[in-house]
């Protein structure tokens, strides 16, 4: 594959992992809760990097900067759109960090 093409090495992918929220309704913090030993956000984390180089935790508190992610705080506190924080060259993944598909 030409590497032009390929989003994880041609850095024209910009990955988003969504971590950070109240969890009030699972009644803990997600990304903190281990599955299968490794934590949702660490998890989330690894399959973001799997498809580029740029992961960054949008909504996500300092307690997670252990996880070797830029935090990057909404602009608008619940109601951020990460696609403001992008030169518009770049391509934007959003993931969530929760149990769905786990």
């Amino acid at each position: 594959m030409n590497n032009a093409a390929n989003p994880a090495t041609s850095n024209c992918l910009a990955g988003y992992v969504l971590a950070g929220g109240g969890s009030t309704r699972f009644g803990q913090d997600k990304a903190l809760v281990e599955v299968g030993g490794k934590a949702m956000l660490a998890r989330m984390v690894e399959l973001v990097r799997e498809v580029t180089k740029e992961v960054k935790n949008r909504r996500g508190a300092r307690k997670y900067e252990a996880f070797g992610v830029e935090i990057v705080e909404d602009r608008c506190q619940g109601r951020g759109r990460s696609a403001e924080l992008l030169p518009r060259s770049k391509m934007l993944l959003e993931v969530p960090c929760g149990p769905n598909g786990i």
